[in-house]
């Protein structure tokens, strides 16, 4: 619900470390670092959620929600960056996000860089983003 840093010391020694480093990552330090320049406001009823002033609130369950956006569901993130959005697509292969009127064009994120996707399709002011398992994009 608060995230943290992750340590990644058992990380390195299982035979996929680079996927395993990704997702640990973009699931637990992006968020992280996310949350923590916001203030927060209180704790949920039963303290099964964290409100934050701007209006985020974090679950317990693995979800980050602001303005009725999900930016994280268990092993998906959508979280503002720089001057776009880092998707983690976790076990998803298609995504639909608000995002407005924004035309958005998507990169994957690799070892060597980023290479250019495509253009987002948009229906309706929700992207209908197609991605492969377990892959990193930016948004931009």
């Amino acid at each position: 619900m608060l995230y943290g840093n992750i340590h990644g010391e058992e990380l390195w020694l299982k035979d996929n470390w680079q996927r395993d480093f990704a997702k640990e990552f973009y699931t637990v330090n992006l968020p992280f670092f996310y949350l923590a320049n916001k203030k927060k406001k209180c704790f949920g009823e039963g303290k099964k959620s964290v409100e934050y002033e701007d209006g985020t609130v974090s679950y317990l369950d693995g979800r980050i929600v602001s303005d009725g956006v999900t930016l994280k569901d268990k092993d998906f993130v959508f979280l503002p960056y720089s001057d776009g959005f880092v998707l983690y697509s976790g076990d998803k292969e298609i995504v639909e996000i608000e995002v407005g009127d924004r035309e958005l064009k998507m990169y994957e994120i690799t070892a060597s860089g980023k290479e250019y996707v495509g253009e987002v399709k948009r229906e309706n002011g929700k992207a209908v983003i197609e991605c492969e398992k377990e892959k990193t994009y930016f948004l931009k």
